[in-house]
């Protein structure tokens, strides 16, 4: 905690504090106290965002999570009595979840004043313990219509609970949505500060030095600014590039992106007239609404998100 302050402090002699709209805090359910979530507080934290995953203590074991659901249910026993807004984050797919155990999940935490839930769907990175558990068919990932079928029926019980979908994992209460999350979507301008954080501004995106010793010794060395110039990873996003993260950050919000943006250098004719027919055939899967000038993904559409870009793009 005193490193955290610290570090706030450090950055609050360039920042102004009382201009934030928003500071948001990343939480894992084991371990917290009264104390820590009195010093948040004090330290201008407005919302907190929790990572339950699943309530399910075996399953959270084989992902090598700490956390029980007791350390879960202890937490949001206190946590509201602090005025954070607080976000609750789960896994759909996780290994070993039974459906009748993801409903118990969601309607547990839908007993709580919640204003914000994220549900993220399972990412299996190839040479990772996870990974290799699977492969030897120690642990079952859930198959692709499993988790559609859950993810489609979770946002209707959600939105029926006032949670309203405004990106594809993420669910708030009117005017409770992640200001910081949405900067990304809506491709502003962010900083990132310390080893391996990541920046983009001026078309322009960096990423600090992953390597502690070597970021150490850039700074006693004096050459680590927070313009990029030190960062081993640079780049200057082409128009394409451009053009694909429109698509790709569009399209993941509920209103969608428009057909101007759809369409944002798609010059030839015959490229605008593939892109059409492609248009027409998603919308005719039940992928994709085309609406005036609005181009949206459906729930099913949400699910395959990655693919439909590409398949534009």
């Amino acid at each position: 905690m005193p490193l955290l302050e610290e570090n706030l402090n450090k950055l609050f002699t360039y920042v102004d504090q009382s201009t934030l709209q928003e500071m948001t805090i990343e939480v894992n359910p084991e371990g917290v106290t009264h104390e820590m979530l009195k010093a948040w507080k004090r330290l201008g934290f407005t919302r907190l965002s929790v990572g339950v995953q699943v309530l399910d203590d075996q399953v959270l074991n084989n992902l090598n999570r700490r956390q029980t659901t007791k350390d879960v249910l202890m937490l949001f026993d206190k946590i509201f009595d602090y005025g954070f807004d607080v976000s609750a984050d789960l896994i759909i797919g996780l290994p070993g979840v039974s459906s009748k155990r993801w409903w118990q999940t969601v309607h547990t935490i839908l007993q709580w004043p919640i204003n914000h839930v994220s549900v993220y769907f399972l990412t299996i990175h190839e040479n990772t313990p996870l990974a290799h558990r699977i492969d030897k068919k120690e642990l079952s990932a859930a198959s692709d219509d499993e988790m559609v079928d859950l993810y489609q029926k979770t946002i209707l019980l959600l939105e029926r609970h006032g949670l309203k979908q405004y990106e594809i994992s993420n669910f708030a209460r009117t005017a409770k949505e992640s200001i910081h999350n949405r900067a990304y979507w809506q491709r502003k301008s962010y900083k990132g500060f310390g080893i391996g954080a990541a920046s983009f501004y001026d078309g322009h995106r960096f990423v600090n030095q992953k390597n502690l010793t070597a970021y150490v010794r850039q700074w006693e060395e004096g050459i680590v600014t927070n313009t990029g110039r030190s960062a081993p990873f640079t780049e200057e996003l082409t128009e394409s590039q451009q053009r694909l993260e429109r698509y790709m950050l569009g399209l993941r919000q509920t209103k969608g992106i428009s057909m101007n943006d759809l369409m944002y250098q798609v010059d030839d004719l015959n490229k605008q007239k593939s892109m059409q027919h492609d248009l027409s055939w998603l919308q005719e899967e039940g992928f994709l609404i085309v609406d005036h000038d609005m181009v949206r993904l459906t729930p099913r559409g949400m699910v395959y998100e990655n693919e439909i870009v590409t398949k534009l793009y």
